[in-house]
């Protein structure tokens, strides 16, 4: 029983699925980016990242749905341990994607149905600052891989701006520069330099979040609820 481990990327993903599906004993896939600590066993295979077997499943898919390859691709995004295997019993299924009398249908469309959940809450706690440069820039740190179902959003809102949002858990960013959306790997970021209207504005909001509270009716609980620990990364209000 064998264990393929793969970049995260989902020409990665897709490869590993060529290695399953010329009957690879396979037990378990690992996703580094989602598990960089894994523990490596002697029946471990490093799935190098192969462009044309990646482009060979997607025409497979293709022929089978376009829906099912849009399915497979936003199931690959939610980043729960070893999701990969089931995707795999999705991607092998003749017909039926939309059966939810199927054990393997209901398993990917509660994880998708969870992706968009977090993405819906993300558009609302994402928060940018301006900085120096005149670029604003936003950092995240969900739990599924919700940063390629952002761009579009942000750039229909803001698309005046420059701007960047930064994954912090798994080192992506989405860039736009007034006219085309990049995406890609984080570099170095450098010193933060904020722009001075962008420090009087955070200074303002701190005032009047601590101004607005009323002591005796905290609850940290209650809040926690309300706004959970994983969006406060980039939110002023709590820095």
């Amino acid at each position: 029983m064998y264990q393929l481990v793969y970049d995260g990327s989902f020409e990665g993903f897709l490869t590993t699925y060529h290695h399953y599906s010329n009957g690879v004993d396979l037990e378990e896939v690992v996703n580094k980016r989602v598990n960089p600590t894994y523990q490596p066993s002697i029946f471990s295979i490093d799935v190098t990242t192969d462009l044309d077997k990646a482009e060979e499943i997607v025409s497979i898919i293709r022929k089978k749905s376009d829906k099912l390859l849009q399915k497979v691709y936003l199931a690959y995004l939610c980043d729960r341990a070893n999701i990969e295997m089931t995707v795999f019993r999705y991607i092998d299924m003749d017909r039926g994607w939309d059966d939810l009398r199927n054990d393997v249908v209901i398993e990917i469309e509660k994880n998708i149905h969870n992706l968009f959940s977090e993405r819906h809450k993300m558009l609302g706690f994402l928060r940018f600052s301006e900085m120096k440069d005149g670029v604003m820039l936003g950092f995240i740190s969900p739990k599924n891989n919700i940063l390629p179902l952002l761009g579009g959003h942000f750039k229909k809102r803001f698309g005046h701006n420059r701007w960047v949002i930064v994954d912090k858990v798994r080192r992506f960013v989405t860039y736009y520069d007034g006219k085309k959306l990049s995406h890609g790997e984080l570099g170095w970021l450098g010193d933060l330099e904020y722009s001075k209207r962008e420090q009087e504005i955070r200074d303002s909001w701190k005032k009047f979040f601590d101004s607005i509270a009323i002591k005796e009716r905290i609850s940290y609980e209650r809040q926690r609820g309300k706004v959970p620990l994983w969006v406060r990364d980039g939110m002023i209000e709590f820095h």
